[in-house]
């Protein structure tokens, strides 16, 4: 192997051209990688990617929240749909549960009033 001599040159370069090369590398790998977990999965796959029961998983899916597709006797998830419906039902879960948690504050403000008006 000949001698590398490294003179001026911006070690910040050497490091990027360095990062640069060993993406180009590995980029393959991964591709190749998530090829192989699909963009579908099947009811005990999405399960797993979401970290789910499976009853809360059927659940989401009886009430529209996640799209499912049937084929056959199976249902299948597009994983990818499934994340953006989840993503864009975001704002309004969070707005619900602002205001059970609204609801639930004033009522037990009301409780502790009529209790304290009792006493």
């Amino acid at each position: 192997m000949p001698d590398l001599i490294l003179r001026d040159i911006d070690p910040e370069q050497l490091r990027a051209a360095i990062v640069a090369d060993v993406l180009n590398g590995i980029r393959p790998l991964l591709a190749r990688h998530n090829v192989d977990a699909g963009p579908v999965a099947t009811r005990d796959g999405m399960r797993k990617i979401l970290h789910w029961s499976m009853g809360k998983l059927d659940a989401e899916t009886k009430a529209k929240t996640i799209p499912s597709i049937m084929q056959g006797d199976r249902r299948l998830y597009v994983i990818e749909d499934v994340l953006n419906a989840l993503r864009d039902g975001t704002e309004a879960a969070e707005a619900e549960a602002t205001a059970r948690q609204a609801a639930k504050h004033a009522k037990k403000q009301a409780n502790k009033k009529r209790g304290a008006d009792h006493a």
